[in-house]
């Protein structure tokens, strides 16, 4: 998660993801078909964020997840947690 200051714009925030993309990908090998961008195009439910999948250097896939707080706190409060949809689903 990027603590990016309050005062970034949208599109701001939107370099500052894709900035931290460049780096993880520069260290760690990505999977080619396995980025999903979100931030570009949000879900209808406003989640953002980008996904990746990069080899480690033990050899295993692992999934990165880069987002702004301000995407997070959607993420986990908004109208994208996770947590909503299994509320909804119970009762």
């Amino acid at each position: 998660m990027l603590d990016t200051p309050f005062s970034y714009s949208k599109d701001q925030e939107k370099d500052a993801c894709w900035q931290i993309y460049t780096i993880v990908t520069k260290f760690y090998s990505p999977k080619h078909n396995r980025l999903r961008d979100w931030i570009s195009t949000p879900k209808a439910n406003g989640y953002e964020s980008l996904h990746t999948t990069v080899m480690s250097h033990t050899g295993r896939w692992v999934e990165v997840q880069i987002r702004t707080r301000r995407m997070d706190e959607i993420a986990e409060k908004g109208w994208a947690a996770h947590w909503k949809y299994k509320e909804a689903g119970s009762t």
